[in-house]
């Protein structure tokens, strides 16, 4: 296949000798493993004189075809070298320039096959001395790199061709593969923040294959390994993971000679590979990849990692993961499913976890038992566990196909295991804490029936509140002979170029015309098309860009497939899904019609236009501070201010309101920005942000609105920390008043949010004994969505530890913000104070002093009222919203929760003396009513994830860990 992409790019008077493919790797990052995008690499002879040259071919941007990169002639100063029991990577050097070039074959046959050809051709380079000045490679300035040979087109054959001879070959691999059976253990233990027993106690987990031989490969997954503050905000504690590495091999030592393979660590949640040290030689290709969903949808207390590699020519891909707790929480383990399977990416052919042969998920997966408490223990004291699976949520969710739907599990004969007392055989009796199958193993095999599940067990290894489970596994692994499978290929590509004859292909699209209708932020829709092939021929069919675009579709969609290759009569449904999310919702027209065009190329055929439409529903997701304070209203009904009004509103309604309620409802809230909202609620949020709607008919939970401003920040196109001042805003985070400096010369949107946002959190640290929020942890959040790296520009170590650094200045400097004394929030007068801020939360639901009504106006007209006249109860100023009638001549500077200072709310040009607001629209203050209407759409949140820092050591609430 890959020899048949090189042989089209070359004229007739070179031949290939040998193409296989690989990773051309960088030199700056060998360190770390990391390579650049799939390759070709092939060795090409001149027919003519028999010199040779190594050529790299790469996809086309934009195309699935391959193009020539670079050619490095073999001359007899180049140097080949290799170790191939060690890694897969070459390099080609020239000895008189020094240039270098690695490549990663990704397998050893590959290695060995080019080897071979590779020290046969540098053996006769040197022999006839074939050289720069001797004109022996003249032939290779035809071949230009960026071009094929026939006028500039690409190579006649792309990936869409390529996948229809792979599959073809696949139906033919007993004619070149041979296959041996391995056993394979998968384990999985949440081991409770313990350290590894110190004696033989491993044993009875890990070498428990029951008379049957020592297992060929180990897959082990824990998870709470490490649940230290430190941990969970630096990553995870390597010391712990190599003591528990130590153990393991310690223990597996004792049955054979074992060998570490790879790990992969996400805080507690950590993957451990060992194997034979016989075959750990054969292991080739391994990537990882982690993804994070735990507190408030990006830390890592929750999350999968995953481990993918090539054991001789079979692709092997492990997840080990901890999705989210309680009784309850069955939705939230499903989206954790969802978000984690598809944000699991790799580089190269196998790009996610379903491209592989054997895919194994392990974990506490937390899935529990929906039966009473009572039930259940009567059912486990009977050994009745048919009974008990029946009620597993697992179970149901797979059936209704809402999360694992696609993967296998063996038959569950024994008790639950969660929740036990510590070195214990009793079960914990707790509030939601009924016995659960919460650790599982599942599996999914491209040949099911290849696979055979011998064994699923628990194990009594008593140290943590779960017990470890174990699965046991025999499958095929295949070896390729790559001459043998030559031969087949080249006959394959003989009945190809059979059926490519001069026939034109015919095919038809079952609509032009894709109408999504109304679309929110990050609120996916999907459609399609069906292409059909009505000729007599094989129809290769991809997407191409309009005129000059780049890529094929705007960001905003994404189409799958994006090609292929029809037989005569096949037809296939391509998906096309509509997402909006921050990167493109400040490009798209809000209220008005978007439309796209798509074009359908089918090789030597027609081409077909299918025409995208939709009309997006403005969000003040994904969209910037500056647009946001001109829209006195609605950001969906009503119309913005000119960018050159005066009355604009110092910081964005939506903002204020969020803002607001945490301040009334959330303040003294136990673990506030500590715990994930519910996805039900924030979707209704972001609904009433976007359309006025009144928080009041809600009852909406603290932890979901404090998600909701976190999301908000973090989607905004341009940080509250501009991009500009990103980078020198960390350069200068050792000197406060540098940073101060900074932070002003932004537009004055952002300076009133910024210190808007900081006197709010700081509220928040004054009662932090009543919701137990530490400065370092609320700084790294914050200091982490409000200064962001421009898009383009790489992100260097330490950046999110900086970020974190720069916003805890504030925190802690008693002269970033005003303070307030006043009885009332609504009526609070800020004056300057060194003293720390005290909250007064407690007097926040106190009626406000009655005033003369104001001028009444049009909802959210140009200005807020500073406070109302109000009969209403406490009870219902908890939920109030900003006033229907504002106060048309604002005579002073009032905010929730803490109105900025006079020097803060200020212009670029008037740092210090006037105040932006003195001829500009007032916030509303707490305990107004703030106006609200037009209908509720809201899109779902985005789940960004976000680096961890390195911080120092932080308290952490037990609670988060209390149901694992």
């Amino acid at each position: 296949m890959e020899q048949h992409v090189a042989r089209n790019l070359l004229k007739a008077e070179e031949s290939c000798l040998f193409a296989c493919n690989a990773n051309a790797v960088a030199i700056a990052v060998l360190g770390n493993g990391s390579h650049d995008d799939r390759i070709i690499i092939a060795v090409v002879v001149n027919n003519a004189n028999k010199s040779k040259a190594v050529f790299i071919l790469s996809k086309k941007a934009n195309s699935d075809a391959y193009l020539l990169k670079e050619a490095l002639p073999i001359f007899e100063d180049m140097a080949f070298s290799y170790d191939s029991e060690q890694s897969t990577l070459v390099d080609i050097r020239y000895r008189d320039t020094g240039k270098v070039s690695y490549f990663d074959l990704i397998t050893f046959a590959n290695l060995k096959a080019f080897a071979n050809v590779m020290d046969a051709a540098v053996s006769q380079a040197q022999k006839v001395k074939f050289n720069e000045t001797c004109g022996s490679h003249q032939w290779m300035s035809t071949y230009k790199a960026g071009v094929s040979q026939s006028e500039g087109a690409e190579s006649s054959i792309s990936t869409e061709t390529a996948q229809w001879l792979s599959n073809l070959l696949k139906s033919r691999e007993p004619e070149f593969t041979s296959k041996r059976n391995f056993l394979v253990f998968v384990g999985t233990w949440n081991v409770n923040g313990q350290k590894p027993p110190v004696n033989s106690e491993l044993d009875s987990w890990l070498l428990s294959s029951k008379g049957l031989k020592m297992p060929d490969i180990y897959f082990i997954g824990f998870q709470e390994l490490d649940r230290s503050v430190e941990g969970l905000l630096a990553g995870g504690d390597v010391s712990r993971a190599q003591l528990w590495k130590n153990a393991i091999l310690t223990s597996l030592k004792r049955a054979g000679d074992y060998a570490f393979v790879a790990l992969k660590q996400l805080v507690g949640v950590i993957l451990y590979i060992f194997m034979k040290k016989v075959y750990a030689k054969e292991v080739s290709c391994p990537q990882s990849c982690l993804v994070p969903v735990g507190i408030m949808g990006i830390m890592g207390n929750k999350g999968g990692v995953a481990i993918r590699l090539n054991l001789f020519d079979s692709t092997f891909c492990v997840v080990n993961s901890h999705l989210h707790a309680h009784h309850s929480n069955v939705n939230r383990r499903n989206s954790d499913f969802k978000e984690i399977s598809s944000r699991m990416q790799f580089s190269g052919a196998y790009h996610t976890i379903f491209d592989h042969e054997y895919l194994f998920w392990m974990g506490d997966l937390n899935y529990r038992v929906d039966l009473p408490d009572n039930e259940i223990r009567e059912k486990i004291a009977k050994q009745d566990w048919q009974h008990l699976m029946a009620g597993d949520q697992l179970k149901q969710q797979m059936a209704a196909g809402q999360a694992f739907e696609s993967f296998q599990e063996q038959e569950v004969r024994f008790a639950p295991t969660y929740k036990y007392v510590n070195n214990s055989l009793e079960y914990v009796f707790e509030k939601e804490r009924s016995p659960g199958y919460c650790d599982r193993v599942l599996w999914i095999a491209q040949d099911p029936k290849a696979i055979s599940a011998l064994s699923y067990l628990r194990h009594e290894l008593l140290i943590s509140d779960h017990r470890p489970v174990s699965a046991l596994f025999q499958l095929p692994v295949k070896s390729i002979a790559y001459q043998s499978r030559e031969r087949v290929l080249q006959d394959l590509l003989k009945q190809l170029d059979t059926m490519e004859n001069e026939r034109h292909p015919i095919a038809t699209v079952s609509t032009n015309d894709l109408n999504f209708g109304k679309v929110a932020y990050m609120k996916q829709c999907a459609r399609s098309v069906t292409l059909n092939n009505t000729g007599q021929v094989h129809a290769k069919w991809w997407f191409i860009p309009v005129n000059n675009d780049q890529t094929y579709c705007p960001r905003w969609l994404t189409i799958h497939p994006h090609s292929g290759l029809l037989e005569p009569g096949a037809r296939i449904v391509i998906d096309v899904k509509l997402n909006v999310d921050s990167t493109c919702a400040a490009q798209m027209s809000s209220s008005t019609q978007t439309e796209h065009i798509l074009i359908l190329h089918v090789e030597n055929g027609k081409d077909y236009f299918i025409t995208i439409t939709c009309e997006y529903m403005a969000s003040c997701f994904g969209s910037s501070l500056e647009k946001l304070v001109l829209f006195p209203g609605p950001l969906r009904s009503s119309q913005p201010l000119p960018s050159s009004a005066t009355e604009k509103l110092p910081i964005p309604k939506e903002l204020w309101r969020v803002v607001d309620y945490i301040f009334r409802n959330g303040l003294q809230e136990p673990h506030i920005f500590n715990v994930s909202g519910e996805p039900s609620e924030i979707e209704k949020i972001r609904e009433c942000l976007d359309t006025g709607k009144s928080f009041a008919t809600f009852n909406f939970s603290p932890h979901s609105m404090a998600e909701v401003l976190l999301r908000f920040l973090e989607s905004l196109s341009e940080p509250v920390i501009p991009f500009s001042s990103y980078r020198k805003c960390l350069q200068a985070v050792m000197s406060y008043s540098t940073c101060c400096q900074y932070v002003r010369e932004g537009d004055p949107s952002h300076v009133n949010v910024f210190f808007y946002l900081v006197a709010f959190l700081k509220e928040l640290l004054a009662c932090g004994e009543q919701n137990h929020v530490k400065p370092q942890k609320l700084a790294w959040l914050f200091g982490t969505v409000m200064l962001r790296n421009p898009p383009e520009s790489p992100e260097e170590m330490g950046d999110s530890d900086l970020c974190t650094k720069f916003l805890l200045q504030f925190l802690e400097d008693d002269s970033a913000v005003t303070h307030i004394t006043s009885s009332h929030h609504g009526s609070r007068t800020p004056t300057t104070s060194a003293t720390p801020v005290t909250s007064t939360s407690s007097s926040a639901m106190t009626p406000p002093p009655a005033t003369p009504a104001p001028t009444p106006s049009t909802p959210y007209s140009t200005s807020y009222t500073a406070h109302a006249t109000s009969t209403s109860t406490p009870e219902q100023q908890q939920t109030a919203d900003p006033p229907n009638t504002p106060n048309t001549t604002p005579t002073h500077i009032s905010s929730s929760p803490i109105p900025p200072s006079q020097q803060q709310l200020t212009s670029t040009t008037q740092l210090s003396t006037t105040p932006v607001l003195s001829a500009t629209p007032q916030m509303p203050t707490p305990g107004t009513t703030p106006v609200s209407s037009s209908p509720p759409l809201t899109p779902p949140l985005s789940q960004s994830p976000l680096l961890v820092p390195t911080t120092p050591s932080i308290p952490f609430p037990d609670s988060e860990f209390d149901d694992s």
